[in-house]
């Protein structure tokens, strides 16, 4: 990892919310393609959550917040994106919520008391950042019997590898999509932990997203990754995205 990683990952964020530089591999995240790791995300994080202090990391310019409020949860979002935080204010505003707390801040060194919140979350986020500072912080924050819940990219799918390769500007220099021995050094911090992979096989309907035969050929290679992940767990890293659960941290 380069030196000055937090200052350059800080920069692209910062004109990616401004200038939308990220539209363009948006697309590919349309929920008619990552629905089901959406829906399963958002069942862990709205269940029961009212009442409960909450804390998004790298919280960027969307929604999440704005809906757990709405469910009367205690919402906290932090980002290191200056810009994004200004623009998440402005849109939890634009919704009348205004008892969200956005901050600026380094996920690695979080400015919270120690057992502070019921559930720590994030979209894309881990592989962004320092894996063992930041899952410290996140324990150190997290009540004995919290809840984190992650969405996040894998690294070992070569077919995916070259397409990131191919199109290094959609993303930053340092990031990490995870490895086994990341989920492994992940799941070691808590105490109790569930992985959902998402997207192997399947990946192979995207490039026919816009045309009519999307929805039936995604459905069918949506069922051949059950069978496959069922009947051979080794493929289950290859997946795209995993969806991590891990409740009662280590302490």
């Amino acid at each position: 990892m380069t030196d000055n990683r937090k200052e350059l990952e800080k920069e692209y964020f910062n004109i990616s919310a401004e200038q939308g530089t990220r539209d363009s591999i948006n697309s590919i995240y349309d929920l008619k393609i990552v629905g089901d790791i959406n829906n399963k995300y958002n069942e862990l994080l709205f269940e029961n959550c009212s009442g409960e202090d909450v804390l998004e990391i790298g919280c960027g310019v969307y929604y999440t917040t704005v809906m757990l409020a709405k469910n009367k949860a205690n919402v906290f979002g932090i980002d290191i994106s200056d810009k994004s935080i200004e623009l998440a204010r402005k849109n939890a505003a634009e919704h009348g919520i205004t008892n969200i707390n956005y901050s600026v801040m380094d996920a690695e060194h979080l400015e919270y008391e120690n057992n502070k919140f019921d559930r720590v979350f994030g979209t894309a986020i881990l592989h962004h950042l320092n894996l063992e500072q930041s899952l410290k912080e996140i324990c150190r924050v997290l009540k004995p019997n919290g809840k984190a819940v992650f969405m996040e990219p894998l690294g070992h799918n070569p077919i995916i590898n070259l397409f990131r390769k191919l199109t290094p500007g959609l993303r930053t220099e340092d990031e990490h999509p995870l490895k086994k021995k990341d989920i492994k050094a992940i799941l070691n911090m808590f105490n109790d932990s569930y992985l959902y992979f998402f997207y192997f096989v399947s990946i192979a309907a995207i490039p026919f997203r816009n045309t009519f035969l999307f929805k039936p050929l995604f459905s069918l290679l949506k069922f051949i990754d059950k069978i496959l992940f069922a009947v051979f767990p080794f493929f289950r890293y290859y997946a795209w995205q995993v969806l991590i659960t891990l409740k009662n941290p280590k302490k």
